[in-house]
């Protein structure tokens, strides 16, 4: 690009969590090109976010979204719409086809988006690979990587939520007509949009209970549209001590200005959750499947905690499809209430510190034993992993050794070496590094790695030969980076 851009387009007409985590790209735009006029594409229903940001110049809202693409013709006026913008760049971080060729057919010169999305990279000027299977790098990382071509570091990336205040005497009205007692909230928003697997009604209700009987805070549920109301309906008949409602009641204005009034928000990984982070409220996100990860979905930047103990399930996940409730009992309602504790009481940690922690919390590790020759290292290695509190399973090769290692007060399982059991075992736990002694069967391991890794979001990486120092969170970061 010879010269700055003056108008940037950035498409994202997806959902509300989607559409805040993607702030961070307007973000550094307007840094990097603080003359540069910066365009917004959205549905309708998450204007709110982008209208009145200050990163955020013009607001586009998507004519597929509203209805008014029905036939070819709209969609050339659609097109001769976006072209008499004169965007110089576009940025598509969701990049899908109905919006690449929008951006083809309107001539916009520059047009940025995942390289690894093969069948759509002709309609790319500048495709830039996105590695969205790196377990390390959350979205607003991801997004942000769009940026590369352009700059020689990548900014950290910085969330951008317009401020809600001036709807707060109508959510003040709302409060009131729900029997608020004028004490501190907290809020919960119980459904998720389907990547990750809600929490049930009757954990919710058991929680809410806690927080009445034992904080001086007063729940109000949040959520829109019918399924919503429904659930808040069952949650609210499991409850001994009800909690407010303004589920399908509040603009996404006023669900801004109410959170960013809360003393915490709870519920899944979802919009309103990272919507709450951009606002700096704190955050408690309940991450109960092994598939979604809080290092690619964590609370991004606000003192957060994370509840899950995934590692109770025995099967391989599938959030969308899965009906057992394995991952969902394993979060149980007196942990969460120690941990909103933890939350509410604790002090503000750094962005790093946050990751450190999304990390413990997300990976799992298989350390692999062939023979007796490294049992000390395998026991000075397995103590570090239970002091940096990361989940691990120990695999011996043979009954022998696995008699051994009980000798020692290991507690290991007998995993022969089987490519079939072992791809199994590292689907159903959902290794993320496979640490092993040697350097020895390289081939066997990384081929193993990858077939189990068609069945998870994040492929295992094996690791050959055991680290000096033992698997810090750091080691393991830049080993998987």
């Amino acid at each position: 690009m010879p010269l700055p851009p003056q108008k940037i387009l950035i498409i994202r007409p997806d959902a509300l969590g989607d559409v805040v985590l993607s702030t961070p790209l307007a973000t550094a735009l307007k840094q990097i090109y603080p003359q540069a006029s910066i365009t917004f594409l959205v549905q309708p229903y998450t204007q709110a976010i982008v209208q009145n940001n200050p990163c955020i110049d013009l607001v586009i809202l998507d004519w597929k979204a509203t209805g008014k693409i029905k036939t070819f013709f709209d969609f050339l006026s659609y097109v001769q719409y976006i072209r008499s913008k004169k965007f110089d760049i576009v940025f598509l971080p969701y990049l899908e086809f109905f919006y690449a060729n929008l951006a083809v057919w309107a001539r916009i010169p520059v047009r940025v988006g995942d390289a690894n999305k093969i069948l759509l990279r002709p309609w790319l000027t500048t495709p830039v690979p996105i590695p969205i299977q790196n377990l390390i790098y959350h979205e607003t990382e991801l997004v942000v990587r769009l940026l590369k071509p352009f700059v020689s570091t990548l900014p950290s990336p910085q969330i951008s939520v317009p401020s809600f205040s001036s709807y707060q005497s109508e959510v003040d009205h709302l409060l009131s007509n729900a029997g608020w007692q004028k004490k501190s909230l907290i809020a919960i928003h119980p459904t998720t949009g389907g990547s990750n697997r809600a929490w049930t009604p009757t954990s919710y209700a058991a929680l809410i209970d806690l927080i009445h009987t034992k904080t001086p805070h007063q729940v109000v549920l949040t959520g829109f549209g019918n399924t919503d109301m429904a659930i808040a309906n069952q949650i609210v008949a499991h409850c001994k001590t009800l909690p407010l409602s303004l589920v399908n009641q509040t603009t996404l204005e006023q669900l801004g200005c109410l959170i960013s009034q809360c003393q915490a928000m709870i519920g899944t990984d979802t919009g309103p959750l990272h919507l709450a982070a951009g606002l700096h409220v704190p955050v408690l996100s309940l991450s109960p499947t092994k598939f979604t990860k809080p290092l690619r979905w964590g609370p991004w930047n606000t003192r957060n905690r994370i509840a899950r103990n995934p590692q109770d399930c025995p099967l391989v996940c599938h959030p969308q499809l899965c009906q057992e409730s394995h991952c969902l009992d394993a979060v149980t309602p007196h942990t969460v209430f120690q941990t909103l504790q933890d939350l509410l009481t604790g002090s503000q940690e750094t962005l790093n510190d946050s990751k450190k922690r999304w990390f413990r919390a997300s990976i799992t590790v298989l350390v692999w034993i062939e023979n007796s020759d490294f049992i000390a290292e395998t026991q000075e290695l397995t103590t570090r992993l239970k002091e940096e509190k990361i989940s691990f399973y120990l695999g011996a090769r043979s009954p022998s050794l696995c008699q051994s290692l009980m000798e020692q007060g290991l507690s290991p399982i007998l995993m022969p070496k089987k490519w079939t059991y072992i791809k199994q075992f590292l689907s159903i736990h959902d290794v993320s590094f496979i640490q092993l002694a040697t350097q020895k069967n390289k081939y066997f391991w990384t081929w193993v790695s990858k077939i189990a890794g068609l069945r998870l979001s994040t492929p295992p990486t094996p690791i050959f030969g055991y680290p000096k120092r033992g698997p810090d969170p750091l080691t393991l970061e830049t080993i998987h980076r």
